[in-house]
């Protein structure tokens, strides 16, 4: 599977400002060999120590979420946003899948 496809982000330069991202959507995700059955994606977002998520797109393996989000940048020569995607399980901790960390 990939990692979900993002919309291109603003940022106003110096040092701080507002990031904006735009989750669109995911291709070919597959839950873990562990747990065979359909996926329940969702993405986590964070920089420093905010968090956002998508919502839950159930059963789906192609999930299209097209969900914006805004964070403050502190730091622009540090600051780092965290991208992962999670299969949500309803009894146990939800599974981690793809992750990619991009400097800003």
């Amino acid at each position: 599977g990939s990692l979900p496809a993002l919309a291109s982000s603003s940022f106003r330069a110096g040092h701080s400002g507002l990031l904006q991202v735009t989750v669109m959507r995911g291709s070919n995700l597959m839950a873990s060999a562990k747990h065979k059955h359909v996926i329940d994606p969702y993405v986590q977002l964070s920089m420093a120590k905010v968090k956002k998520r998508t919502k839950v797109k159930w059963k789906s393996a192609d999930p299209i979420w097209d969900e914006s989000f805004e964070f403050l940048v502190q730091d622009d020569r540090r600051d780092v946003l965290d991208i992962k995607v999670y299969d949500k399980e309803r009894f146990r901790i939800d599974q981690g899948g793809g992750q990619v960390r991009i400097a800003i």
